[in-house]
């Protein structure tokens, strides 16, 4: 029993740290768009700093497409990158939902195909869709899109080596 509640006190001590943490530094933006700050506290710095290892393995798992930016947003199962490359940008395809049609829950092809380089393009047509799912973010290291500490922990490793190496982008921000 006292273990339970050790247990419960941790967990209300640490959720209690994080709303003061995203009030003082994400408050009107999302965790993956927050920024360090000036004189940040150490618990930030070391959340901050693990938004690197998650922008190279969160994925979104495309529902309905209501809240996927087409640009923006890590959506499409490609090898290591996530950007996708444009023919043409008009500025009128913004989210993902656009590119589906709504009456048959299928992609609308022609659109895809004059939006998109061939080979995204058939990545994204290949994104299996179903309105009875709501879009989710998912880990995509992991083969069930849970995280967990080993999948993280090798995502950290590459992440680290790719440094090392001196391989382009690092997946995140500095």
């Amino acid at each position: 029993m006292e273990r339970a509640f050790r247990c419960d006190r941790f967990l209300v001590v640490c959720l209690g740290a994080m709303e003061e943490v995203e009030e003082r530094y994400f408050k009107d933006k999302s965790f993956m768009k927050a920024e360090l700050g000036s004189n940040p506290s150490w618990v930030w710095r070391s959340i901050w700093e693990s938004k690197n290892i998650l922008t190279t393995g969160i994925q979104w798992s495309i529902g309905n497409g209501e809240h996927v930016r087409i640009d923006e947003d890590p959506w499409v199962p490609m090898d290591g990158a996530f950007k996708l490359q444009r023919l043409m940008d008009n500025g009128e395809f913004v989210l993902v939902k656009q590119l589906i049609n709504p009456s048959s829950t299928t992609w609308k092809e022609d659109i895809v195909s004059q939006l998109f380089v061939p080979d995204h393009a058939r990545c994204i047509l290949s994104i299996p869709l179903s309105w009875t799912k709501v879009d989710k973010l998912v880990w995509h290291q992991a083969h069930a899109g849970i995280y967990n500490v080993s999948s993280g922990y090798l995502s950290a490793l590459n992440l680290k080596n790719r440094k090392i190496m001196g391989n382009g982008d690092e997946g995140g921000t500095d």
